[in-house]
């Protein structure tokens, strides 16, 4: 009984401690089920609505500014979703052999949501006003190049994955090859539409809602991995085809 008694005191003691320095949870608007809504609920559906605003209406003169309000609250959402990371598990064993690192993936999906945008400026900023198809009026500068291969491979390179781990050659490597043959085809053919873009990132916003059901209980995490598995090969594949097919 004594020693219960210490090491509740030692705990409340710790807890008194460390209040101070916890970090603060974001702020929750209204809660819908198990789903808590705050501003970074509201924000990925406004961008997932109005990206797909900008796929219906790409071939009106408007379209420029619905794309240009999807770049930016992607943007925001991407950004704001680390502060949201401590609510992320760990990590998930789908079977022997494959294991979801959760908190990494979603810092990847954050990372191709900003690659995917600093690709949808880049095609903004050298076509014509139909901009979804039109001929180019200009190219992108080898400066914009440069620094897209930095951020590219310093957000991609799988320096450090665990390549024992089936999740790698699943998810981190043909993210890496993705990004890798879209520099490329940005030096030769520069034929990937900004279309393909805005399907990425309405891509990324869907699969990070799907685990977000998972981690709240609504789903399995093995059917969303499975399921986040076949989109991320359709995107590769999908666009190994419009580059060389």
């Amino acid at each position: 009984c004594k020693l219960s008694t210490k090491e509740n005191t030692s705990r409340a003691a710790s807890s008194s401690v460390s209040s101070p320095y916890q970090k603060s949870q974001p702020t929750v608007y209204f809660r819908w089920g198990r789903l808590r809504v705050g501003f970074h609920g509201i924000c990925a559906s406004l961008a997932f609505f109005v990206t797909i605003a900008s796929l219906v209406i790409q071939q009106s003169n408007d379209s420029m500014w619905f794309i240009g309000s999807s770049v930016i609250l992607n943007s925001v959402t991407a950004w704001d979703a680390r502060s949201l990371l401590d609510q992320v598990p760990l990590k998930t064993e789908i079977v022997p052999g494959i294991v979801a690192p959760h908190r990494e993936a979603f810092k990847r999906t954050m990372s191709m949501m900003h690659y995917g945008n600093l690709r949808i400026i880049g095609k903004l900023l050298t076509s014509n006003n139909n901009i979804m198809g039109g001929n180019n009026i200009g190219e992108e500068t080898n400066v914009y190049k440069i620094l897209l291969w930095m951020f590219a491979w310093y957000s991609f390179f799988p320096l450090g994955s665990d390549f024992q781990n089936g999740n790698t050659w699943i998810f981190v490597v043909p993210m890496f090859l993705g990004v890798t043959t879209d520099m490329i085809q940005l030096y030769t053919t520069n034929s990937v539409l900004l279309e393909h873009y805005l399907i990425i990132e309405l891509s990324a916003l869907t699969i990070a809602f799907w685990f977000t059901l998972a981690f709240r209980g609504y789903i399995s995490v093995p059917q969303i991995y499975l399921g986040s598995a076949l989109f991320v090969a359709t995107l590769f594949f999908g666009g190994v085809y419009v580059i060389f097919g």
